[in-house]
């Protein structure tokens, strides 16, 4: 039994178009009769499988069409590649299937809560007496993904909730989305003696070049062992400076991994 796979391309985008190449490549060497359209020529669901890079434009109409007819969609993504560990980048392609997220038709295993428990960070019960509440929100990109417009969800969630709480609403965007403006109803203040602007995932200079005798890499960050210790004695770093751009668990991790390095540090300078 023949099959015919329709590999769409996102126009405009050279990546999509490479990985459009290497997708058709491989179906053909599979077996199967594979061509490649342009997402903006899209009409209805072609041939028996969809094959596809990023979620924008058509795509997500395209995944919907397929999976209603009840035909197979793959869809291939990059992963998470802004980070940064001894001057590479890291990351991952996702491969799912009739899904955005790799699912249990490609996974060997799950990811349960508890793996928080190797940082050492305790997840705490939700509190519904807090000091404030925090929206998290997603990317323009991700929105779109779910046929919403930017902030569209962001913006009905702070209504929703200024209708039953008087609490201060803290809207925190995807931190990479720099396009992320202020919501009305979360706007609050707070008074404060310093603030301390804590914005990007590069190394900042400002310690290496005020810290004589500090070894860095080449990439300007600090080198530092497992335990958080530099080459410059009673001197500990942890978190982006070290690793390069990283999750906040990681950076939280690194960040009570040299507390307890100083701390065992100053014990031993006590004996």
């Amino acid at each position: 039994m023949s099959v015919d796979v329709v590999v769409w391309d996102l126009r405009g985008n050279s990546r999509s178009h490479r990985i459009a190449q290497a997708l058709t490549t491989g179906a053909r060497t599979a077996g199967y009769r594979a061509t490649i359209k342009s997402d903006g020529n899209y009409d209805r669901p072609r041939g028996d499988i969809a094959a596809f890079y990023g979620y924008q434009k058509n795509m997500p109409r395209i995944m919907a069409d397929y999976i209603e007819r009840g035909k197979k969609v793959v869809f291939l993504d990059l992963g998470y590649w802004h980070r940064r560990q001894n001057g590479r980048w890291l990351g991952y392609h996702k491969v799912a299937v009739n899904a955005r997220h790799s699912n249990a038709y490609l996974m060997d295993q799950e990811y349960k809560a508890a793996r928080f428990k190797q940082f050492k960070i305790p997840i705490l019960p939700w509190k519904s007496n807090g000091n404030s509440i925090i929206v998290a929100g997603m990317s323009a990109k991700s929105a779109e993904s779910y046929m919403l417009k930017p902030q569209q969800w962001e913006r009905y969630a702070v209504a929703e909730l200024r209708k039953y709480t008087k609490r201060p609403i803290i809207y925190r965007p995807k931190p990479s989305w720099v396009q992320a403006k202020p919501i009305e109803g979360s706007e609050f203040i707070v008074e404060i003696d310093t603030a301390i602007i804590a914005i990007g995932n590069m190394p900042n200079p400002l310690v290496p070049d005020t810290t004589p005798d500090l070894p860095l890499n080449r990439w300007g960050n600090i080198v530092a062992d497992e335990t958080g210790k530099t080459g410059k004695e009673r001197v500990f770093a942890g978190g982006d400076i070290v690793t390069g751009a990283a999750t906040v668990i990681q950076a939280m991790g690194a960040g009570r991994t040299a507390a307890q390095s100083i701390h065992n540090f100053i014990k031993s300078k006590k004996r």
